[in-house]
């Protein structure tokens, strides 16, 4: 994500969504595709800052905040990060 190819959007996808890649890869998978700012996978990021794993939902977090996104989904993610403040987890409430 890094240098911007975006051909490796889709496999970068399809890590971020595998659950038996594990937390960490698939963390790192979410943030390459926020460096990636694709704008479709922001429906897939949103959905990721409900996950229970706390890694998985910083690095949505992060990405989207990365992300060009439409006035939709900008609602959404304002009411994600209202959430993130409120939150008990110290880190999430420090990314947002």
């Amino acid at each position: 994500g890094r240098w911007g190819l975006r051909r490796h959007a889709p496999a970068l996808a399809s890590l971020a969504r595998s659950v038996e890649a594990g937390p960490t890869a698939r963390a790192a998978a979410i943030y390459a595709l926020g460096e990636l700012g694709l704008d479709d996978e922001a429906p897939r990021l949103l959905a990721l800052t409900d996950t229970p794993e706390p890694d998985l939902r910083r690095a949505a977090i992060l990405a989207l905040a990365r992300s060009p996104l439409d006035s939709s989904t900008s609602e959404k993610f304002d009411r994600v990060l209202a959430r993130a403040i409120l939150s008990p987890d110290i880190t999430l409430r420090r990314i947002a």
